[in-house]
Formats: structure tokens, sequence, C-alpha cells
């Protein structure tokens, strides 16, 4: 007899037992029709249609039985875990690297992590990869005595700005606010940066949006990339944020500067370094700002309009003139008050700004220089550019 005789012959028998067993109901004296449950007939027609299947699927062997109830212990504490993540902030923390605050309008993460304040040597050197197209990098910030922090702004059409901003794991606060009127618990919403859970914040205000997405690293790291996108973008360009390899950049220095200007801060991390000059006095901020990046940072912003082409030593380089070069001087006026009294200070208008922005040839690295000064001064100033060693690159 062969296997498929026997199956058929091993079916009917099973038939007939199972009427067999159930003859006292069918025989009932009210030759009333038996009500099955749902179960036994779904049960019975798995059996009747593939006897030696439901027989090897009742027969697993024990470890397999262990590991599917094992499967399952995992996926509810995962569930359970994910809501009470949800509703606490502590046991958040305990999980992850960060507290998450929410009170009002304002939005914090605190960091967990059982390190004190330290000098971890270098800042933060991550940012990302892939952008969309227009966007090109604008600035470097680095916060913090201890290396704690690295903000990249980048700038799109319109003079629209996307800031990533990353912190190392240490005792420190960061995050945002909406403002006492706003309800940022209703603003989140979840995302997903490296396969994993990461916060979503959208608000709108008078046509304006700003959204902030926040995720962190398994070593602890915390991120926040923020601009005007939407979510699926901003989580393509989480995704894509790596940690900045190669050499650092060499140094450069300004051979002549205008007489009233000092410099008053310089961030290089890697392969792009800016530096941002006060006047000496300490009466106007930011009376030009320069930067250089090497190939491997990307594009730098440029303004927008049309670019005269102007000639720094051998290489041909473009300038853009401020929009109004009548309204040289002009900014935000802040006043200061200390032991000395009040000081009066002027933040200089980015919008009455010249830049000058060339590339070398042979080392690949773009310069850029952005001041409320003549033409003729950022000019100077750009053909003086040289390594601070004094050798030729």
């Amino acid at each position: 007899m062969d296997e498929r005789s026997f199956d058929a012959l091993l079916r009917l028998a099973l038939m007939d037992a199972n009427l067999e067993r159930f003859r006292t109901v069918l025989d009932g004296a009210d030759d009333a029709e038996p009500v099955f449950s749902t179960g036994y007939l779904r049960r019975r027609m798995k059996l009747l249609a593939d006897p030696f299947g439901w027989v090897r699927k009742t027969a697993r062997p024990l470890w397999k039985k262990t590991l599917q109830s094992a499967a399952c212990i995992l996926l509810a504490c995962t569930v359970a875990l994910g809501a009470l993540m949800a509703v606490s902030p502590t046991v958040r923390a305990a999980v992850l690297n960060w507290l998450r605050e929410i009170s009002g309008g304002h939005i914090a993460y605190t960091s967990t992590s059982d390190r004190d304040a330290r000098d971890y040597g270098e800042p933060p050197a991550w940012r990302p990869t892939w952008l969309p197209e227009g966007w090109s990098l604008d600035d470097l910030a680095l916060m913090g005595p201890e290396n704690g922090s690295a903000t990249w702004t980048y700038r799109g059409e319109s003079d629209y700005s996307l800031t990533f901003h990353c912190w190392w794991p240490q005792r420190l606060h960061a995050g945002v606010s909406y403002g006492e009127d706003v309800d940022a618990a209703a603003l989140w919403s979840q995302a997903t940066v490296w396969g994993k859970p990461a916060d979503f914040y959208s608000h709108e205000e008078d046509g304006d949006r700003m959204c902030y997405l926040f995720w962190e690293s398994e070593d602890g790291m915390l991120f926040r990339l923020g601009g005007d996108l939407d979510r699926e973008v901003m989580e393509r360009i989480a995704d894509s944020v790596t940690e900045i390899g190669g050499e650092t950049l060499p140094e450069y220095r300004l051979g002549w500067t205008p007489e009233d200007c000092v410099r008053s801060r310089r961030n290089a991390l890697r392969d792009v370094t800016v530096e941002r000059w006060n006047s000496t006095d300490g009466t106007v901020l930011g009376v030009f700002h320069w930067m250089y990046a090497a190939e491997t940072a990307g594009s730098l912003a440029k303004p927008e309009g049309t670019a005269e082409a102007v000639r720094i030593g051998d290489v041909i380089g473009c300038y853009w003139g401020p929009p109004a070069p009548d309204a040289g001087g002009s900014g935000i006026k802040i006043q200061i008050s200390g032991s000395s009294g009040t000081q009066t200070m002027t933040i200089a208008d980015e919008a009455q700004k010249g830049t000058v922005l060339w590339t070398d040839p042979e080392t690949g690295i773009t310069f850029r220089i952005s001041g409320d000064l003549e033409k003729d001064d950022l000019l100077r100033m750009a053909e003086s550019v040289a390594p601070a060693d004094g050798e030729t690159p």
C-alpha cells in the first residue's frame, strides 16, 4: 500500500471515529441538530484536511514550544515597555540615556549619564551626509567649555535655515521652547531614525512652521534637527547622520584685517573652520565672518542674487554686494548693563553684508568672507589669506 492510499484510509478511519464519538448526540431523542463550537469545527477541518500534518504540528518538540512562548512574552514586554515609556519619563530615562520632560510649551532633555562634566578633547564630529537639493553649509558653532556640543547650520532657498545639533553624553540640559501659550505635548508624534523610535514636534503659527526631530545613539549621544521640513524629509536627513572622518584641515589666517576689528571666536572641527570678528571696542558684534571648508563638507551657502566675478590672486571668485549699499552700519542695537554702566552694542545685520567666495584649485578648499564692509576691504582680506604656518599648501 502506498502512502497516498494509507492517508486516504486514515482519513476515513478518523472520520468514522469522530462520528462514533458523537453518536449519542446525533441519535438524540429530539433529533435536534448538534451545536459545535467554532474552535472545534476549525480544528476538525484542519485535522481532516491534513491528518499527518496535524499530527506533526501537535507533536512539536518541546524546545519549539518554549521558544514560541518566550517570543510571546518578549512581545508583550516590548509593548508594555513602549506604553510605559510614553507616559513615564522615569521609565524612558531608564531605557534611554536622556530624560524628556514637557511643561507647557517647553521641551527639555536631561542627560542621565553618570559622567560628570568633562573635556572630551574634541566636540562631537557628526553631521548629515544627505540634504535636499538646494541646501548648503552655512555655519558651525561649538558650545560649552567641555567640548560638549556642536551645531551645524545649513541654508536653503529663500533664506530658510536648517540646524543640526549634537551633544556628547554628559550632565546637561537640551531642548526647545515654543512659548508659554503652546501645549508642546500636543505637538509630539512618533518618528523613526536609524530604525529606532524618535521624537518629532511640529508647530505652525502665522504661516510659519518650525519642526524638531530628537533622537539618540546607542552610546548616549543626543541629536536634534530643526527646520521647516516635512517629517519624512527630516527622518531621511537624520538617517544620513554619521561621524566625520578624514584629517583636520590645516589652519589658515588673514594677513590683513581692518584696524578696528578683532577676532572673537574661532571654531574648527575636522574639515570646517569658522571665525567671527567684532569691533575692537566691542560695540559692534559680527563685523565680519569668514569660514573655509574641504570638499567633504559640501558646498558653502551663497547669498541670493547674481554674483560678480572677481580676481583673488590667481583665482577667479565671486562677489555679492549688499542689497542696499548705502545702508551700511545698520543692525540691531542692544543695551547691556554692568558694573561699569550701560553699554550699547550693535549686532551687524546679515542683510547688509557683502560676500566674497572662492575655491583654491590646488587643495579644493572653499573660502567665504561676509561682512558689513566695503568691497575693496573684503577683497583685500581674501587676497591676504595664507596658511598659518607660512608654507604653501
